[in-house]
């Protein structure tokens, strides 16, 4: 018995709908604030703490041998 993936089984109808979906999630409650925009002196981020904290994310995961990728990953999250 062969296991069918969504890309044998989805009709061009279904491919449309799963995009229109994941269009209206990125216009909403994915979108990302831009905190670089706004000013607060409660928690301001600027341009200079964010490339350090990069930076010290990028040493961290080169010491400990982890997949650098894992920086995009933790930035995404302060992004929102």
């Amino acid at each position: 018995m062969r296991n069918n993936t969504i890309h044998e089984t989805s009709t061009l109808e279904d491919v449309e709908q799963i995009l229109a979906v994941m269009r209206r999630n990125e216009s909403g409650c994915y979108r990302c604030q831009d905190y670089l925009a706004k000013k607060t002196l409660a928690d301001e981020i600027d341009e200079g703490w964010r490339q350090k904290m990069c930076e010290w994310m990028y040493g961290v995961v080169d010491h400990c041998n982890f997949r650098r990728d894992i920086v995009a990953v933790a930035t995404a999250y302060i992004d929102m």
